[in-house]
């Protein structure tokens, strides 16, 4: 486990000097600052500041929504596909990832100073969106080897990401106020306590659970009644939002990507400023990837279908429950109930703050950090879990060798 910790810190430490790498032929103002409204904090999470642009820029953004994405493909493709799945989703998932950073870096090209040499204006755009598609791939080389030989897979880096942005918040938004109006004041104590209830709501849906019990037939003994079937009461935890807040910031690109080329039509124009968490039709989109998107990880991820074939391979069932489809669809009603429940609270406790902002008009920094720590806890106690795991698994590999 120590060194597992160690390697994990090692990662961190590669990934901090990568951020602050620059990419070649990249002018950067001093007098530009850092944005912390809603929008820029979820790029802030998967990818880089694009004021001060790095060899990290994309992060992993490209990589998780094609994770996303290739899931879902091979799923429809492929639905009871089991030989050569894995290798398949794997190159799908490398080859949407090309797209994608080709497609970011594209983007992120246009928001960035860049200075030419002579007159080879295209050579160097090409270059620096060389180096950014680079980086992407080291950035997911980062996360796979971490999830190898490491702790927290790819949530580390995300990890990162929120505290470098959580001080940036922190020294802008509050140390740097000279003067605290009893405004700020109230509204700063009222953002610490939707906070703390944002946290401990978050940690009640990680935590609760409904038990079924499975009634084994193969099993006759003492702890054949004591088996039982764990459904959380949110069956992904709330670290979905960093895959679904991927998947928003790539389609804002790709809505940005069309807008660039569609630059005379005032309707594409209109949808490409107001893809923001800051306007209302911004959060309608938001709510409903959200929302949809909950949904089908959960099912493609905790396969009723696949979990009831399990059973009868077993010779197990679910208590008042029959076998086969009966249990397939008990399931999936379930999943599907506990993952609307879930994801509209969350959803809620997202958007509150938001909605408010708009209307008053306030400080966006403060309206972004209960998202911010809202995912941060998710990261942290799933962590927690893993590092649990870990210790079991290596007190029972102790046990087997006496």
């Amino acid at each position: 486990m120590k060194k597992r910790i160690a390697f994990t810190m090692l990662i961190m430490v590669v990934y901090l000097l990568g951020k602050h790498i620059p990419l070649s032929d990249v002018l950067i103002t001093s007098s530009k600052k850092t944005a912390f409204t809603m929008s820029a904090v979820i790029n802030y999470m998967v990818s880089d500041d694009p004021v001060t642009p790095s060899l990290f820029i994309l992060g992993l953004s490209p990589w998780m929504s094609a994770m996303i994405l290739s899931k879902i493909i091979m799923v429809l493709r492929h639905p009871n596909a089991k030989r050569d799945q894995h290798n398949r989703g794997r190159l799908l998932t490398i080859s949407l990832t090309i797209v994608f950073s080709i497609i970011q870096a594209f983007v992120a090209i246009q928001s960035i100073s860049l200075h030419y040499v002579n007159s080879f204006h295209i050579q160097t755009e090409l270059l620096v969106m060389l180096e950014m598609i680079t980086g992407a791939f080291f950035v997911v080389w980062l996360a796979e080897k971490n999830s190898l030989y490491g702790i927290g897979g790819p949530s580390v880096i995300i990890l990162m990401n929120i505290l470098m942005n959580m001080v940036g918040i922190i020294k802008n938004g509050l140390l740097d106020v000279k003067i605290w109006s009893p405004t700020m004041i109230l509204s700063l104590v009222v953002a610490i306590v939707y906070i703390l209830m944002t946290m401990a709501i978050s940690v009640i849906f990680t935590v609760s659970e409904r038990r079924i019990p499975v009634y084994k037939t193969m099993i006759d003994s003492q702890f054949s009644d004591t088996s039982y079937l764990v459904i959380k009461v949110s069956p992904m935890g709330t670290l979905v939002l960093m895959y679904i807040m991927a998947l928003f910031s790539l389609i804002r690109t790709f809505v940005s990507f069309l807008g660039f080329f569609f630059q005379q039509s005032k309707g594409m124009m209109w949808v490409v400023h107001n893809w923001r968490l800051e306007t209302l039709f911004g959060l309608i989109v938001f709510s409903v990837i959200f929302i949809l998107f909950s949904l089908l990880i959960t099912l493609l991820l905790m396969n009723p279908r696949d979990m009831s074939e399990n059973f009868l391979k077993a010779g197990d069932c679910l208590e008042g429950i029959r076998p086969g489809q009966t249990t397939t669809r008990y399931l999936c009603h379930l999943l599907i109930g506990y993952t609307l429940i879930s994801s509209f609270v969350i959803l809620i406790m997202i958007i509150t703050p938001l909605i408010i902002s708009m209307r008053v008009q306030g400080d966006t920094q403060l309206y972004s950090l209960p998202f911010t720590i809202l995912v941060l806890g998710s990261i942290i106690l799933n962590i927690k879990d893993e590092i649990e795991v870990r210790r079991i698994a290596h007190r029972y590999e102790k046990i087997a060798r006496m």
